[in-house]
Formats: structure tokens, sequence, C-alpha cells
């Protein structure tokens, strides 16, 4: 198992950056994935998240219900619930790259779409845009 070895190289310095100046003011940073928790909880752990919200294993080793598309922002509102927070969307920040982050996306007064998908762009073409590489 290669843990944060493998995924640490894969963060976009740029990324790594956004991360550290929301940590600064004292925001909560979540990460939002359709990966699984298995190994993305090493890399939610090694950059700081306050909380990671993954595509879930069952105790039988089957993957669980999907983070992606409309369970992103429903998940964030329960995991939001379940701390006893209330979040100011208007002022949260949002990033993704995929048609299926849009709602997560919709859900934040500073969405940015970061090396977007074609789909993305597509679908909004209004918002945001950086490049991360």
């Amino acid at each position: 198992m290669c843990g944060t070895a493998c995924l640490l190289p894969r963060i976009y310095p740029r990324g790594k950056s956004c991360l550290d100046l929301h940590r600064q003011a004292g925001r909560a940073t979540v990460l939002v994935t359709a990966s699984t928790e298995n190994y993305m909880r090493f890399a939610a752990e090694a950059l700081g998240f306050s909380a990671l919200l993954a595509t879930p294993l069952n105790p039988d080793g089957t993957v669980g219900e999907n983070c992606r598309g409309e369970e992103k922002p429903r998940r964030i509102r329960d995991w939001l619930r379940r701390q006893g927070l209330e979040a100011d969307f208007a002022a949260s920040f949002a990033y993704g790259d995929s048609k299926s982050d849009l709602p997560m996306l919709l859900l934040c007064g500073h969405p940015v779409q970061v090396n977007p998908k074609k789909a993305l762009r597509k679908a909004a073409p209004e918002m945001d845009s950086e490049i991360w590489r």
C-alpha cells in the first residue's frame, strides 16, 4: 500500500496553496469526491482537510452509494448538520472538474472549474475557470 507517497505527488501546487489559504482564513475545508474513501482518506489527512466526503466501501468490500452529482450537496448538508454547523453558502468556495460536480459548484457563491472537462465547460460557460498544472 503506498498511501500518501502515491497520492501527494499528484496534488497541484496551486490547489495546495488554495487549500492552505482557505484554512488560514479559518474556513472548514471538505474534500468531496466520487473516489472511494479507502484511499482518499490518506490525501485528506495529509493535506489537512477538515472532513472527507467520499464514496464509501461497505463492510463486505462492495462500493456504496457514489458521491457524485446531486449526492455531493446532500452529503455536504448532512455533514454540516451532524457537526452542528451552518454554512454561508454565498461566501463559500467550491472547486470541481467535471459536470457531475456542477450541483456542488452551484451550491456555493464562489464556484471554480479547475482543469475542467469539456462537459462542465459546456454546462457552465460563465463560471470562473482555472488551469492548475
